[in-house]
């Protein structure tokens, strides 16, 4: 059995639990989905401003997708987040100090994904759309 060494390692600042100076703010984009399926999203401008603190939490609604959809973070923690088909949810997220993140699936006509990028905490809820 191989043993993690603390080189393996990386510290991930987290602000979860915490709130946002001035208050829960979500930040609503819809990805059209028809002819592009990968998106590639920066928030470093956001946080600058002060328009967006940190990200605790992801809303996503892939309620009309019949494919997986995939977040990918590019910060420190490298979460990868697989949304099921046909679902919504809330999704709390390792996010450090950088909001920076892809999302990923396979285009299809007429398809559209709404996302929420949420500084405010909200539980893990996942559910199938009928």
């Amino acid at each position: 059995m191989a043993q993690v060494k603390p080189a393996q390692l990386t510290m991930v600042p987290l602000f979860n639990g915490e709130e946002a100076a001035q208050g829960p703010k979500c930040i609503m984009a819809s990805l059209d989905m028809s002819a592009i399926g990968s998106w590639d999203f920066d928030y470093t401008q956001q946080q600058r401003d002060g328009t967006l603190e940190f990200l605790q939490c992801l809303w996503i609604d892939n309620a009309d997708n019949a494919a997986v959809l995939t977040v990918t973070f590019a910060n420190e923690s490298r979460q990868r987040i697989k949304v099921k088909a046909n679902s919504q949810g809330y999704y709390p997220v390792l996010c450090g100090s950088e909001i920076k993140f892809n999302i990923l699936t396979t285009p299809a006509a007429s398809l559209i994904v709404p996302i929420g990028v949420i500084s405010g905490d909200i539980a893990g809820s996942v559910w199938q759309s009928l």
